[in-house]
């Protein structure tokens, strides 16, 4: 087992951080100030091999939250929790409500529009006439740039389950990408992208290969791209 697959060992005192376990700290001599450090990358050991045997590596469980349909069907049995999904689709295919839907069968979920337009008011509106249970939902206001944005997935409270951002086109592509998925990585991230008239997606193509799950949204059903989770069907119908 790798030195870091239960957590590297931190000082206290002087934050010295070591693969190992110590009584004393060997970088400033304080005693009993050795606790585990979860997700600290250890420093490697002179002389140690970076190669692992595949048959030795352990598998990293997938956590699932049920949701709402199509989406559990689409996703393969629920959202992976902490996993990035990417949803594109034309204009008015209803990637805003179905993005909703989500949201609204996850409480505590959060909902950041970004784009003119798009408030809070509008997406109750949305949510009302779909019939979602908007009581546990929250929504940023004067999220309009992608500074504010990343700033308000870094003020997520522990525990939140989903974060939004409508649109990932307005804000930028990869690296506004980058910079949101690292501003709440152990929250699940969906962003919304548009697509040109030619049916691509806007922005750079490599955005399909960042996120965990791409899907593609018209105005009858969800076509799963990409899902690196689970093997489901590659269209659900869309309940309009």
């Amino acid at each position: 087992m790798s030195n870091n697959a239960a957590g590297a060992w931190k000082c206290t005192a002087c934050g010295n951080v070591t693969a190992e376990g110590f009584d004393a700290c060997g970088k400033c001599g304080s005693w009993g100030g050795a606790i585990r450090a979860i997700g600290v990358q250890a420093p490697r050991e002179v002389g140690s091999s970076r190669w692992v045997l595949l048959a030795d590596a352990e598998p990293r469980p997938v956590f699932r939250l049920d949701v709402a349909e199509p989406w559990q069907t689409a996703l393969g049995g629920g959202l992976a929790m902490g996993s990035s999904v990417l949803v594109d689709g034309r204009p008015k295919a209803g990637k805003t409500t179905e993005a909703l839907r989500l949201a609204c069968s996850l409480p505590g979920s959060r909902f950041i529009p970004c784009e003119p337009g798009q408030d809070a008011s509008r997406l109750r509106i949305i949510a009302e006439r779909e019939g979602l249970d908007m009581s546990a939902i929250y929504v940023a206001e004067d999220c309009r740039t992608l500074a504010e944005t990343v700033d308000a997935l870094g003020e997520l409270p522990a525990g939140t389950p989903l974060a939004i951002v409508d649109s990932l086109s307005f804000l930028g592509d990869l690296e506004a990408w980058t910079l949101l998925r690292g501003a709440c990585p152990s929250c699940a991230l969906l962003c919304i992208m548009h697509v040109t008239k030619t049916g691509r997606m806007a922005g750079r193509n490599v955005l399909r290969h960042a996120a965990d799950t791409t899907v593609h949204i018209t105005k009858t059903a969800l076509l799963v791209k990409e899902n690196r989770f689970a093997s489901g069907p590659d269209a659900v119908r869309v309940p309009r």
